[in-house]
């Protein structure tokens, strides 16, 4: 009997007691939430939205579920928009565990996988650590698919609560992942520098390689020093207007020629450029500006199917997945007063946002409304999760368009009031909507306030332009040319500020740095009789054809300015020489120094120049007819000393210049002063009468050596 009436009392105070209370934050709208969700979890664990196609469509729910069939555990997940969690994130699904009733873990994300809870019901998981470290370690744009793909990963790993404090700390020190795909003002900026890199590098690479190349080629030749302008013409020479005719066919060696350094610029400056574009597309390689696979036809006609099925039951549609705004008793008195109107009025009260079907246009929306339903009648889209705008569009209905578009100020959401309220006062103004429909006068059957634009191409929309489009052009034409010539001005200065200095000033320099225990040199002879430059004992061929430049056109300015007055054997030695030099060193008359001529060939003419200069200063030639056998460049042999040269049985009494004389009286022996010159193939420097060649320097007196270049070269 006890047990008995122990059992009679509880039943009478359950009875008494009522219905069990709601769960936390769930009112009597949020039931019917839940409910809608849990079945929609009891037909397929993996329910997507059909409000946010553009970004997650519908037809991606296998995706997730292809992610959620590596945890051990049921999983339980809904996509919904944004906009429409609100912030009982982790109440809504305890709700919906609550009406599914089955244990696991639980997960609801927003279409951009940053909002979003994961709790677990029933079952060992750290959801919720594994939810905030998904969300730490993402960048903003991975996507819903990209969230809960890291979210299983996280849970999988056992280390959720480690990852999430780690990537909370990083976060707080800024370290928060980069982005993972461009926007279009991203490829446009792409577009751009890639367009200013390929034309600015390569114009770049020709302009500042073919000014570095001119001012290399003055610091070789020596036209910093000596202008264009000083360098005598040959058809300024006694016999030059002769000598074309006069030289035969060269028997011994083909022309020279050349090589054009502009061709290599440009060939150098097409590969930069072309490399440059390369380059471009390996490292610009996205395609797409968004995570969210391309939605089908269908997945963008689902949410308009959904509506107008509503709509076909009832003028009035308040989104089921979306957080209620109009409790049950608001709903009914709503659509008791659409009953009570002449016209009929639809109404779809449903979140608005930039990812769903219309591209957030709400009158786009009603077009389509109206045309799914196949009805005319006043359209009305209410946004009951965002700004709270009301929308009106009338299709058919007879009613006077400017009565009807002129909407009343407490229709309007421009309020505090209506901003400060979590339903943006929704029934109120709908329930003055009505009002202020039923009030305006008839009209012939009304049309649209305007006609929406179609709305963009959702599975085209994300795709970025292609690299070399829109902003490319302005890049490659403009600001790459100007950066080119603006670097080119920069390296212009540096290269002055740096100190290039004249051919003549750099070929003495040159010059005392290899007298003074220079790697190329050991001893500096006497200064050269043309321009005071010392005379290493082993010049360099830059060396050689700066220095024969230099004083190749002081030469030729000395013969123009006083050839008249000289004596005649005089005017004639220095006329030889000097032609004689430049026809071994400038075939092409082109008043530039052959790029082939080898050091024994500029050594050669050297001597010439300076055996032509010392007698034009001496005004005679008989200190001029035999240069020094231990260095020819020291100029002509005006002193004697007892030397054995190479090849003799004994020390003779021989002509050498003046400095080779003290050297040799100093007690250095002949062999340490003789000249010395890098073979033509490379390699170190040799005595220079062990060097093969058409010249020879060795014991050549200048009549002589001016004759063998004359045939040398076939002149007659």
């Amino acid at each position: 009997m006890g047990r008995a009436v122990r059992l009679i009392l509880l039943t009478l105070v359950l009875v008494l007691a009522g219905p069990a209370p709601a769960f936390a934050g769930e009112g009597e709208g949020q039931v019917s939430r839940s409910a809608y969700l849990a079945r929609q979890l009891a037909e397929n664990p993996v329910y997507v939205s059909d409000q946010v196609p553009r970004a997650v469509p519908r037809s991606a729910a296998p995706l997730f579920a292809r992610a959620a069939a590596r945890l051990d555990v049921p999983t339980y997940l809904m996509v919904l928009p944004s906009d429409g969690l609100g912030v009982n994130d982790e109440a809504l699904l305890a709700s919906v565990h609550d009406r599914l009733g089955k244990d696991g873990v639980y997960v609801v994300l927003g279409e951009d996988g940053i909002y979003g809870a994961a709790a677990a019901y029933g079952v060992r998981a750290s959801a919720g650590e594994a939810m905030r470290a998904a969300q730490y370690e993402l960048p903003g744009d991975a996507g819903a698919v990209a969230a809960f793909d890291r979210f299983v990963e996280v849970l999988d790993s056992g280390e959720a609560a480690a990852r999430a404090d780690a990537a909370a700390r990083a976060y707080r020190r800024g370290e928060d992942p980069a982005d993972r795909y461009p926007s279009r003002t991203d490829r446009n900026n792409q577009s751009f520098v890639t367009g200013a890199l390929m034309s600015g590098s390569a114009l770049a690479v020709v302009l500042c390689g073919w000014h570095v190349v001119r001012r290399g080629e003055r610091r070789r030749d020596g036209t910093a020093a000596a202008p264009r302008e000083r360098r005598t013409d040959l058809s300024t020479s006694p016999s030059s207007s002769g000598r074309s005719a006069a030289r035969g066919p060269s028997p011994v060696r083909p022309a020279r020629r050349r090589p054009t350094p502009r061709v290599a610029l440009v060939l150098a400056g097409a590969v930069t450029a072309t490399l440059v574009g390369v380059g471009g597309h390996v490292v610009c390689d996205e395609t797409r500006s968004d995570a969210g696979p391309p939605p089908t036809a269908q997945d963008l006609r689902a949410r308009v199917e959904r509506v107008a099925a509503g709509l076909r039951e009832s003028p009035f549609y308040a989104d089921p997945e979306s957080p209620a705004v109009f409790d049950a008793a608001e709903q009914r008195q709503l659509r008791d007063r659409l009953a009570e109107l002449d016209v009929p009025v639809y109404v779809a009260a449903l979140p608005v946002v930039t990812e769903d079907a219309c591209a957030g246009d709400e009158r786009l929306l009603a077009e389509r409304l109206h045309d799914e339903l196949g009805q005319d009648g006043v359209f009305v889209v209410a946004d009951s999760t965002g700004s709270g705008r009301i929308t009106v569009s009338n299709y058919g209905a007879r009613l006077d368009e400017a009565a009807l578009y002129r909407l009343p100020d407490e229709v309007e959401n421009s309020t505090e009031a209506v901003w400060e309220a979590e339903d943006r006062l929704l029934p109120e103004r709908l329930t003055a909507l009505f009002a202020h429909i039923e009030k305006a006068p008839q009209g012939p059957p009304g049309e649209p306030y305007y006609d929406p634009e179609p709305a963009p191409d959702a599975a085209a929309e994300d795709l970025l332009p292609p690299l070399v489009s829109e902003d490319f052009w302005p890049g490659l034409t403009v600001i790459g040319p100007l950066a080119a010539v603006l670097l080119l001005g920069v390296t212009a200065v540096v290269l002055g500020l740096a100190g290039l200095r004249s051919p003549t000033r750099a070929g003495a320099a040159a010059g005392a740095r290899t007298s003074t225990g220079g790697a190329r040199g050991t001893t500096a002879g006497p200064p050269s009789p043309g321009s005071g430059a010392p005379a290493p004992d082993r010049p360099t061929p830059g060396w050689l054809r700066r220095t024969l430049h230099a004083e190749l056109g002081d030469l030729g300015t000395v013969f123009d300015a006083e050839g008249p007055a000289l004596p005649a054997d005089v005017r004639k030695r220095v006329w030889s020489c000097l032609d004689a030099a430049r026809l071994l060193v400038d075939e092409d008359g082109d008043h530039r120094l052959d790029r082939d001529a080898d050091p024994l060939e500029l050594a050669c003419a050297l001597t010439l120049v300076r055996a032509g200069a010392h007698a034009a200063r001496a005004r005679s030639v008989r200190h001029a007819d035999v240069p020094c056998p231990l260095n020819p460049l020291h100029g002509p042999a005006t002193a004697r000393h007892r030397v054995r040269l190479p090849g003799a049985a004994q020390a003779t009494r021989t002509p050498v210049c003046a400095h080779c004389r003290d050297e040799l009286a100093s007690g250095r022996p002949a062999v340490d002063l003789m000249l010395r010159l890098p073979p033509p193939d490379g390699g170190s420097a040799v005595r220079y009468d062990e060097l093969d060649g058409p010249v020879q320097l060795f014991d050549t007196d200048t009549e002589d050596l001016v004759d063998d270049i004359r045939e040398y070269l076939g002149v007659h």
